[in-house]
C-alpha cells in the first residue's frame, strides 16, 4: 500500500491540545487504531479517509474546528 498522507501537521494540531496524562505515543497508536478498525497504529498507514474522519473528530473534540470554521468564514 502506498503512502496515501505525507504531512501530518492537521493530526498533531489537534493531537497535542488533548489532555493526555499517559504516554502521548501510546496515546497516538489508540487512536490511529479505533480510526483503522484496529488496522493500524501508524499515521503512515492510514488512508486518505481515515486520516480526514480522524482529523475531523480530534479538531470537534478539541474545539478547533470551531476556530477553523471562523477562520474560513472571515476570509470569504
Amino acid at each position: 500500500m502506498t503512502q496515501e498522507v505525507m504531512n501530518f501537521a492537521r493530526f498533531y494540531a489537534s493531537f497535542n491540545r488533548l489532555p493526555c496524562t499517559g504516554d502521548k505515543e501510546t496515546t497516538k497508536q489508540e487512536i490511529v487504531m479505533q480510526w483503522t478498525g484496529n488496522r493500524t497504529g501508524s499515521l503512515r498507514e492510514m488512508t486518505r479517509k481515515e486520516y480526514d474522519a480522524c482529523c475531523e473528530a480530534l479538531e470537534r473534540l478539541t474545539g478547533r474546528m470551531d476556530c477553523l470554521l471562523y477562520t474560513s468564514d472571515a476570509a470569504d
